[in-house]
């Protein structure tokens, strides 16, 4: 069975296991099943979380009190097509780039808790235009445990906690966030790439947090974060090919140390971070504000390379959200030393119906010199 096949194949099954579930199923995604409840109750729009969504997620996925728990299987799928065209080169492609499987939850009766995220497929076009498969890799992989006021995270997961790029509305990530910095040379040019570090990026790591609240939200108050950030990626290899370009990937060295620390206050936080590595520096600064339906979000980073060389990062992000179902966004994104004007990044995003399931259409643009292109995903939540 060739890859694009096993792709389809796997997406048709995911869709039909939609239409089967979603009259019976009591809300979106799991929780919202198992709580009986829809998401808007933690959701501005999804992926995109309010306060009470912030204080569930903060509080290890519960709810406070003892509200009724129906039984339900504690997944969440999500499926989406993308179709990429970039009008410069007059080229395009569709693929079925993503089908996950998503988990998470308190850990039996313990303050404990995980977090699953499992792609059987995934699938991204690279800049040859050449479809490049990914099947079976973890996007997050990680268990929390509480002890007394610090939190212990082990697993694979992004470094950066003020701002989950993940939760995005937009289909790129701010280039503050996704830009990386170069590791040392490896064997392998695949152990290359994984030696780099970026905010957004995923790596096997140790991570020991703190959290004095301000008041009764979970969310409110300081925060501190120290991560040691590990070369690697989990993945349960699904072809043969995938096994051999993109399999799993570890080794027991420290790209660095992660440090962070921020104020929340409701859906608005200030903070700061660094990443001190081998020959390798990252600062940056994060501030972002909610006012109604506005939502906005400013990154700031200043680089070394391991070669010397330096270079700033920016990213600023504004949304308006007027309606449940709908967002609009504006990105600006923009590298020193890169020899070329500031990114403009407009997308658009609506969900339906948001009862028993919803339908994601996003799409988006980027205009900036040498590049024009257009990005649209339509997608399935369950």
């Amino acid at each position: 069975m060739t890859i694009r096949n096993l792709s389809i194949l796997l997406l048709a099954g995911t869709i039909l296991v939609w239409a089967l579930m979603a009259p019976r199923a009591g809300g979106i995604p799991y929780f919202a099943r198992k709580y009986k409840t829809e998401c808007g109750t933690c959701h501005v729009i999804p992926p995109k979380l309010n306060e009470v969504g912030e204080n569930f997620l903060a509080d290890g996925y519960k709810f406070p009190g003892n509200p009724s728990v129906a039984k339900t299987l504690p997944l969440t799928v999500w499926a989406s097509w993308r179709g990429e065209r970039d009008i410069v080169n007059n080229r395009g492609r569709g693929i079925a780039n993503r089908v996950e499987i998503i988990s998470a939850g308190p850990i039996g009766k313990s303050r404990a808790f995980y977090f699953v995220e499992w792609l059987p497929v995934s699938q991204q076009r690279n800049a040859a235009n050449q479809r490049v498969p990914r099947h079976g890799r973890f996007e997050d992989l990680f268990v929390s445990v509480p002890l007394g006021r610090v939190l212990f995270t082990f697993g694979q997961y992004r470094q950066i906690t003020q701002v989950d790029v993940s939760r995005r509305l937009s289909l790129s990530e701010p280039l503050a966030f996704s830009a990386s910095l170069a590791g040392p040379t490896a064997l392998s040019g695949r152990l290359t790439s994984l030696r780099s570090f970026s905010l957004s990026g995923r790596s096997p790591a140790i991570r020991v947090s703190t959290h004095w609240k301000r008041g009764k939200d979970s969310t409110d108050g300081w925060y501190a974060l120290a991560s040691v950030p590990l070369a690697g990626e989990l993945v349960i290899p699904l072809t043969e090919q995938v096994r051999r370009t993109q399999g799993f990937a570890f080794e027991l060295r420290p790209k660095g140390v992660f440090l962070e620390s921020y104020y929340r206050r409701g859906l608005n936080s200030i903070g700061a971070h660094a990443f001190l590595g081998d020959e390798r520096r990252l600062f940056g600064l994060v501030g972002a504000v909610n006012r109604g339906p506005f939502f906005s979000t400013l990154a700031l980073g200043f680089a070394r390379e391991r070669t010397g060389e330096r270079h700033t990062r920016v990213s600023w992000e504004n949304e308006w959200i007027p309606l449940r179902w709908m967002a609009l966004g504006l990105r600006l994104d923009d590298r020193s030393g890169a020899n070329r004007p500031v990114a403009v990044v407009p997308h658009f995003n609506a969900l339906f119906p948001l009862t028993s399931y919803a339908l994601r259409f996003t799409v988006e643009h980027r205009q900036q010199r040498g590049t024009r292109e257009w990005l649209l995903e339509l997608g399935a939540v369950f």
